[in-house]
């Protein structure tokens, strides 16, 4: 197929491969792991906005992180369905989510990335997908048949305009590059085999782009300029692909290599580039450190308050348990003096349902109100889950019930 070592001015490209998050440098020599989620729901989508943060996909949610791994926002979009796509705007202020329902039609709607909606007042384009955005406001959509839309994102929710078709090729989940003159769409070939067309694009909408060129590649999906406008990745079967595009004359000229191995998928550039070094989180989750308690000791009905740090928002989990010296056996810890070849041991008994409170990165202050608590030693246990899964390590601290 195509060969050789591209080159471009952007930074990183953003990936998802077995449902985690990660980077890599667009000639390939680094790879940086973002975020590792639990397979059962993998990360989709990823969406790079200019500061370098990353939406993505995590079950039902709109996620947001920092190149660290860090959650830093989240949306629960208003339109149902099941999420396949994201796209975030140039200038990082504006979402296109794509949902599918029961009966397969795909939905695009969109919503503020700051979190205070958006999808009542600028509508959906239902039986659409693929959104690309062209420039602040416009968007790509397309129909999976052929047919490429331009919808434009302001109040009023207009309808899409129709762009251009290509019957031959049925162009589909396309992007244009930044000087609007170049596009990339997925396409099928004469052969039924799945192929990456150019097209001259003109300056964009109005101008009726036309197909230069086009080359196999079993398993495109997602092409993606670089924000230079002078490269494009893709991923296929093979992984990720990157090729300098300094023309359309001729797509058999083009030189390009795969940047990841197999099972890479939905790349797409960021402005940042890949860190040098170790990660300083490097599974990206969340810490709990600094766990104090106003009193050490005290009545069941007054209560105490619990203080922590947590490195992420997310959800605090409190577990209490009663502890007491025991003697080990096998493998356990069980009630009973200690004899002759019989070890202590500390045996931590779970009492009542845990407390779950949610709670914002930084200092976090919570209520210890525990009325059914008999006197004796007890254990508080907290972990904080952040919103894609991931569960700090749990610290104990010790009290005692007067």
């Amino acid at each position: 197929m195509l060969v050789a070592v591209p080159s471009a001015s952007a930074a990183s490209i953003a990936y998802v491969h077995d449902g985690d998050l990660r980077l890599v440098a667009p000639d390939g020599s680094r790879t940086r792991l973002v975020a590792d989620v639990a397979p059962t729901t993998p990360l989709r989508a990823p969406a790079v906005a200019p500061d370098g943060t990353i939406w993505t996909i995590y079950g039902g949610i709109l996620v947001r992180l920092a190149p660290t791994g860090a959650v830093v926002g989240t949306i629960v979009p208003a339109v149902p369905g099941t999420l396949v796509d994201l796209a975030v705007s140039p200038d990082g202020l504006l979402l296109a989510y794509v949902t599918v329902d029961a009966a397969g039609v795909r939905t695009t709607s969109y919503t503020r990335a700051d979190g205070t909606g958006g999808e009542a007042e600028f509508g959906s384009a239902v039986g659409l997908g693929g959104p690309s955005f062209i420039d602040p406001t416009r968007v790509l959509l397309d129909d999976t048949t052929g047919a490429v839309a331009v919808d434009t994102v302001q109040p009023g929710a207009t309808p899409p305009v129709p762009w251009f078709g290509d019957a031959a090729q049925r162009p589909a989940d396309g992007a244009l590059n930044a000087t609007l003159l170049l596009g990339a769409w997925v396409g099928v070939g004469a052969s039924g085999t799945t192929v990456m067309g150019l097209y001259a694009t003109g300056g964009g909408p109005p101008a009726v782009p036309g197909r230069v060129c086009s080359f196999d590649s079993p398993g495109a999906h997602h092409p993606d300029w670089s924000p230079d406008g002078g490269s494009l990745a893709w991923d296929d079967d093979k992984g990720i692909w990157v090729a300098p595009v300094p023309s359309l004359a001729n797509c058999a000229a083009l030189t390009a290599k795969t940047v990841t191995g197999a099972g890479a998928r939905e790349p797409d550039w960021s402005p940042l580039d890949v860190p040098v070094g170790p990660s300083v989180t490097a599974d990206g989750k969340p810490r709990v450190a600094g766990l104090a308690l106003a009193a050490a000791a005290f009545p069941a009905a007054t209560g105490t308050t619990l203080s922590f740090a947590s490195t992420a928002a997310g959800t605090a989990t409190v577990t209490v348990q009663r502890v007491s010296t025991g003697v080990r056996k096998k493998r356990g810890c069980v009630a009973g003096r200690a004899k002759r070849k019989l070890q202590r041991c500390t045996r931590r008994e779970v009492v009542g349902a845990p407390f779950v409170q949610a709670v914002a990165a930084g200092a976090v202050a919570l209520p210890v109100a525990r009325p059914d608590l008999t006197p004796g030693k007890y254990e508080l246990v907290v972990t904080v889950t952040d919103a894609i899964g991931r569960t700090a390590a749990p610290k104990r601290i010790r009290f005692t019930i007067q």
